[in-house]
């Protein structure tokens, strides 16, 4: 068993800051900021990864173990939200993904699917659309795809289609675009009591853990629009707060179901982020996946990536569609 140092490297926002912060950077016209598509910009000083592991091959990071799919699938059924990483690019990612929601959705158990991608404000265009009430280009349309995401359907679509195949619902968990936009031009308090309404109604602003961790991310990028770090902070507060907070008011309807999240693995690295968030907000047991590629060059078994990491082929990102 490989003796796993912690780095701490820095890389892209895709993979440490968040791909989310990619879509601030779209919004504010600072694509050029984000163009690395999920790659790692720096080398690691050691290499700890075990020679031994394969494509294919899930590690429980906590104890360095490999376990079979099986094994880990009997794991995940018993939490109440299983947030599963992805660099929005890469369909090696989404393959494990889909992978873990039709696993877990053996023998009739409800599972429904939470996505980063959708603004919790297109709910109802998301009931329409898996009720089977609405066509894939009117459904695109409506939910405003390119706007909102941006990156290619074809990605998310067998996801997507799993849950209208069954009928159990897609979540929208994300803040407007807009409105995270405007926090990151002007601040929180900039907002009126309308816009302030469709974002999380706390925000832990006082956390130096998660204030470290999106500094490092402002450190590196152009400012563009953005006002400040101050700004910036609560920008991306702004998507990882208000996912939380849709977590936790799904979790205290008590649908009995497992709550899949695909959201970008940047919202849950550091055992911060996202799944931190929605704990505080309501505590309940849950477990992280990332998949991680064979050729990654860093330590694919940091605990702080996630709880159990699943080893995935080397890809090339998906181009536009």
């Amino acid at each position: 068993m490989c003796l796993c140092i912690r780095l701490n490297p820095k890389v892209d926002l895709t993979l440490r800051s968040s791909a989310a912060l990619c879509l601030i950077c779209a919004a504010l016209s600072l694509a050029a900021a984000c163009s690395s598509g999920g790659k790692l910009t720096q080398p690691p000083a050691v290499q700890c990864n075990p020679v031994h592991l394969k494509v294919g091959d899930v590690v429980e990071t906590a104890t360095g173990n490999l376990i079979t799919m099986d094994e880990l699938m009997e794991k995940l059924s018993k939490v109440c939200v299983v947030y599963a990483g992805e660099t929005h690019t890469n369909p090696e990612d989404h393959k494990i993904q889909l992978q873990v929601l039709r696993k877990l959705s053996g023998g009739g158990r409800c599972v429904e699917l939470g996505m980063e991608m959708f603004p919790a404000e297109a709910q109802p265009i998301l009931d329409l659309y898996i009720d089977g009430r609405m066509s894939e280009k009117d459904f695109l349309k409506e939910v405003g795809w390119k706007e909102v995401w941006g990156f290619p359907y074809a990605l998310y679509r067998d996801l997507i289609d799993w849950q209208k195949q069954h009928r159990i619902q897609v979540l929208g968990l994300n803040a407007p675009n807009k409105i995270v936009k405007k926090i990151a031009h002007s601040g929180l308090d900039s907002l009126s009591p309308e816009e302030r309404s469709q974002v999380a109604g706390r925000f832990h602003l006082d956390d130096p853990a998660n204030r470290k961790r999106i500094h490092e991310a402002y450190s590196e990028h152009q400012r563009g629009k953005i006002k400040n770090f101050e700004s910036f902070f609560e920008a991306q507060l702004a998507w990882e707060e208000t996912m939380a907070q849709t977590i936790a008011e799904r979790l205290r309807q008590q649908s009995g179901c497992i709550i899949v999240v695909a959201l970008g693995k940047g919202h849950m690295n550091d055992r911060l982020g996202v799944p931190y968030l929605a704990y505080l907000r309501k505590p309940c047991e849950y477990a992280t996946v990332a998949p991680i590629p064979i050729d990654y060059p860093f330590c694919a078994i940091d605990p702080n990536i996630a709880d159990y990491v699943v080893i995935t082929d080397k890809t090339e990102p998906s181009p536009h569609q």
